[in-house]
């Protein structure tokens, strides 16, 4: 499977470059491509891994702030169209 896109040398493959309109898709594919290849490598052992020791310094985002933070933006990209104009 990922082996198929591993390099000669042993090396991790060159990603693409993720543009155009399937931007999220092709990073989405790259991403498991290596997950792939770390784990055909028993190597997900070794890599390290990032947690939260305490979760209470997580930010919580609640749908107000979301709600407002998606209205902000609206504002600005109809402010963005009114100076085209």
């Amino acid at each position: 499977m990922a082996q198929d896109v591993v390099r000669d040398d042993g090396g991790f493959p060159t990603m693409s470059k993720c543009q155009g309109n399937n931007n999220n898709k092709l990073i989405v594919d790259d991403l498991f491509t290596l997950i792939s290849i770390v784990d055909e490598r028993n190597l997900l052992r070794v890599i390290p891994c990032f947690a939260a020791t305490d979760s209470t310094r997580i930010p919580f985002l609640n749908a107000d702030s979301i709600n407002t933070l998606s209205l902000m933006k609206k504002v600005q990209e109809m402010g963005d169209s009114f100076e085209i104009h």
